[in-house]
């Protein structure tokens, strides 16, 4: 998952909260929650509507409403929901720092 940790906070700081569901650090999110995830994220595609973003200094937040689908075929909906970002800005570079999704 290389790729995917140039994007998040890689480290204890990363928080994940789904629902009532919460990983506490990277490496809880990583092996506990996002492997058992990764094939079926492969089979589906996002669509994200961004309601509201907010950049002060470095720290950022962006909201959105999201809803999944199987891949070319928009017309099922997988789920859907609502979701908030907070993004840190770590060497010139925006990282996810917390997800929060609903």
């Amino acid at each position: 998952m290389p790729l995917i940790e140039s994007f998040v906070v890689a480290t204890e700081q990363f928080a994940m909260v789904e629902g009532k569901h919460v990983n506490w650090g990277w490496k809880d999110f990583r092996d506990n929650h996002l492997a058992g995830e990764i094939e079926d994220l492969s089979k589906v595609e996002f669509r994200l509507d961004f309601k509201r973003l907010h950049v002060a200094g470095e720290m950022a937040y962006a909201t959105f409403l999201f809803a999944l689908s199987p891949k070319g075929n928009a017309d099922v909906n997988y789920g859907s929901g609502r979701a908030t970002v907070v993004l840190t800005k770590i060497n010139g570079v925006w990282k996810i720092l917390n997800i929060h999704t609903s």
